[in-house]
């Protein structure tokens, strides 16, 4: 997989892992996390990001160092949220489809 960019959601130590979720990055465990986020170049002397300030992650491959039971109960999903696949159909596009089904069903 190849480098991607997220917006840091606190600071984060350079190098660490991260959870990268809706485009935003929080450090986590490494038995959960799905990116490490990269140390940029010209970085200086500071030894984490800002938060708000967009970073360069490196998703991780397969499984990793990950454990299956601590991500079923970390916060890899929001439940009152439908996560759709990048590039398929985005929330505008559902919003308006789950319209015109209520619709179609005669449901106010």
């Amino acid at each position: 997989m190849s480098a991607k960019w997220a917006k840091a959601r606190e600071r984060i130590a350079w190098d660490s892992p991260v959870v990268v979720l809706g485009g935003e990055a929080k450090g986590a465990d490494s038995s959960i996390a799905n990116a490490t986020l990269l140390k940029p170049d010209l970085v200086g002397r500071r030894r984490k990001c800002h938060v708000g300030e967009y970073v360069e992650i490196e998703w991780i491959e397969g499984l990793g160092e990950r454990d299956l039971h601590a991500m079923a109960n970390g916060p890899c999903m929001q439940p009152l949220r439908i996560y759709l696949p990048d590039g398929k159909i985005t929330q505008d596009e559902l919003s308006e489809r789950e319209r015109q089904q209520r619709e179609d069903a005669g449901i106010p």
